[in-house]
């Protein structure tokens, strides 16, 4: 489910765009979402109450992202490295929607402590994703603040992969 604010009125708003564009919500998708919405939101409590649920951590959404995509990609370390303690894939990807790597979708903007946590987990910066471009050629890419750092991190961690 595409993400809005979390109240009834957002979900109604949802539910009405969802019918115009003949998307189908279903009550089923309900839990994966919410652990979506937490991990998005920042909300480690949350987080953690869902997956003593059982709500899987690793699950896709419509867009082709899983929890750790939406923490990775706000910059929530505190529920990024949670997750991946709680057995999040780091290099989940949606290969059914070309989708990208965790490192892949913010490779272009992260943090150089975002970059390590996910590359010391075990995130691979050469595994395309998206018009099969990887991480490693999106951080080639940074000129400005953690960007070198960040680029020099992967490339040092093909060289020891």
């Amino acid at each position: 489910m595409h993400r809005l604010a979390g109240t009834s009125v957002d979900r109604r708003l949802y539910c009405v765009l969802a019918w115009l564009v003949r998307v189908t919500v279903t009550d089923d998708d309900d839990d994966d979402d919410r652990l979506h919405w937490a991990a998005q939101e920042g909300d480690l409590e949350t987080v953690k109450r869902l997956i003593a649920e059982g709500t899987p951590i690793n699950a896709f959404d419509d867009l082709g992202h899983a929890p750790l995509h939406y923490a990775a990609a706000k910059e929530h370390l505190g529920v990024v490295k949670y997750l991946i303690a709680a057995g999040a894939d780091v290099n989940a990807q949606d290969e059914s929607r070309a989708g990208n790597t965790v490192l892949g979708h913010v490779a272009q903007r992260c943090s150089f402590e975002l970059a390590v946590i996910l590359i010391s987990a075990g995130a691979d910066p050469t595994r395309p994703g998206s018009m099969q471009l990887t991480p490693l050629v999106k951080a080639s890419e940074r000129k400005r603040g953690d960007g070198p750092r960040v680029y020099r991190l992967m490339l040092g961690a093909t060289k020891r992969g």
